[in-house]
């Protein structure tokens, strides 16, 4: 009868253990599929901007263009380009492109990331 006991616990605690193990694999799972959807919703079809090139070094963040969002110019967006050419870094100029949302991290806490496909006249 002791041994019937004891095969009993040895067979509950072995089964609880693995359904916990299973639970927590799956939470893993869903954790690292989060970032990946985020990823691919930042970084998709092109798109064409009018904007105008400011130089933001004393913040950090180099050329980057500022966009309007709406007629105020309180409700502006910056962008950080990933490569701006030479001729296109003077404060002040406008700049139409076509670009795309980067996957890189920022290295400027203002502006979002953009590769700029094609500079448009």
């Amino acid at each position: 009868m002791k041994k019937l006991y004891i095969i009993a616990c040895v067979l509950f605690l072995s089964v609880s253990c693995g359904t916990e193990k299973e639970a927590t694999s799956k939470t893993t799972t869903t954790t690292t599929e989060t970032p990946e959807v985020i990823e691919d919703q930042l970084e998709g079809e092109s798109f064409n901007m009018n904007g105008v090139v400011r130089d933001k070094s004393a913040e950090g963040c180099g050329f980057v263009i500022e966009v309007m969002v709406s007629n105020a110019p309180i409700n502006t967006k910056l962008y950080n380009p990933l490569e701006l050419p030479r001729e296109y870094e003077v404060d002040g100029m406008e700049i139409r492109i076509e670009a795309r949302y980067s996957r890189r991290p920022s290295t400027c806490g203002i502006s979002t990331p953009i590769i700029i496909d094609k500079i448009l006249d």
